[in-house]
């Protein structure tokens, strides 16, 4: 027979998982302006025996609603376009525990809501056999506190036990600049 499991090491677990969801897509065009939107309603979830005991738990990237909403106008030699973007949060495991057995509890907790409206502009030309584009874009428009992770760290030193949250954050207003060169 052999030995139980020592506590502290790595135990390989399988369970299983699904997906469920619908999408939905709208586009208007023009020969000067398209538009799109774009709605998904989700749900993934997955099942380890040995984790909450059986139940199901959130995947790593369920996301209940995500919407995009994309414009394109083209005037002239100039193109300007627009993506707006929101999406609920990701789960992620708040705490963990362990019993005696080595089940293991968990609980999740969910980042906030995402948005972002991103906008940029671009000038077409040739010099000879070259096209040029320049332009510039503005990612993250209204400047939002938007999160991509969190890592929860525990601290143990005897009786005294210590928690450090740390929220990952997503990108803040950024300008680019950029010039594209075809041959």
């Amino acid at each position: 027979e052999p030995p139980p499991p020592t506590p502290g090491l790595s135990r390989f677990i399988s369970g299983t998982g699904k997906a469920i969801g619908i999408d939905f897509l709208v586009k208007y065009e023009t020969s000067q302006f398209t538009s799109w939107l774009s709605y998904s309603l989700a749900k993934a979830t997955q099942n380890f025996d040995q984790i909450n005991k059986g139940a199901d738990i959130p995947s790593e990237f369920d996301q209940t609603h995500q919407f995009k909403w994309t414009n394109i106008y083209a005037y002239k030699k100039w193109n300007f376009s627009s993506l707006t973007l929101f999406s609920t949060g990701q789960p992620y495991v708040e705490s963990t525990s362990k019993d005696t057995d080595f089940n293991t509890t968990r609980v999740y907790n969910r980042l906030p809501d995402y948005f972002r409206i991103d906008v940029s502009a671009n000038y077409n030309f040739n010099i000879g056999r070259v096209n040029l584009t320049p332009g510039f874009s503005v990612l993250n428009l209204l400047n939002t506190q938007n999160y991509l992770d969190i890592y929860i760290r525990n601290f143990g030193f005897g009786a005294n036990q210590t928690t450090e949250t740390t929220l990952v954050k997503a990108q803040e207003i950024t300008l680019n600049f950029f010039v594209n060169f075809r041959f």
